[in-house]
């Protein structure tokens, strides 16, 4: 509601109901969402950084596809990652150093002890 509207009320509602009103701050609520949203996410991205980083240490070299597989089959119990989530996280993984690309095959990963 703006500052300028009005709230009439209606007389032939029974006195035996109690008139209630709620008032949501669609902003804050809003805001809150969004903030939610993003502590989520932020805790995905540490839980699929440990997934492949999981699944790197007990394989050492992994192709791609396999990667994928593996790291998604392990989170299924927490959530559905999307393939393109988990190949942003590959990068950056790569762009730590925890992770490699072959030389010689650029779908196959190598792990960085």
């Amino acid at each position: 509601l703006g500052v300028d509207e009005l709230l009439a009320v209606r007389a032939s509602v029974p006195r035996s109901m109690p008139a209630r009103v709620h008032f949501r701050d669609g902003l804050s609520y809003q805001k809150r969402v969004a903030d939610a949203s993003k502590a989520v996410e932020v805790d995905r991205r540490f839980q699929v950084d440990a997934a492949i980083v999981r699944v790197m240490k007990s394989k050492r070299k992994v192709l791609f596809q396999d990667l994928i597989t593996s790291t998604t089959r392990q989170l299924l119990s927490h959530f559905q990652p999307q393939p393109a989530f988990i190949r942003s996280r590959i990068d950056a993984l790569l762009s730590q150093e925890y992770i490699e690309r072959d030389p010689d095959d650029r779908n196959l990963f190598l792990y960085v002890a």
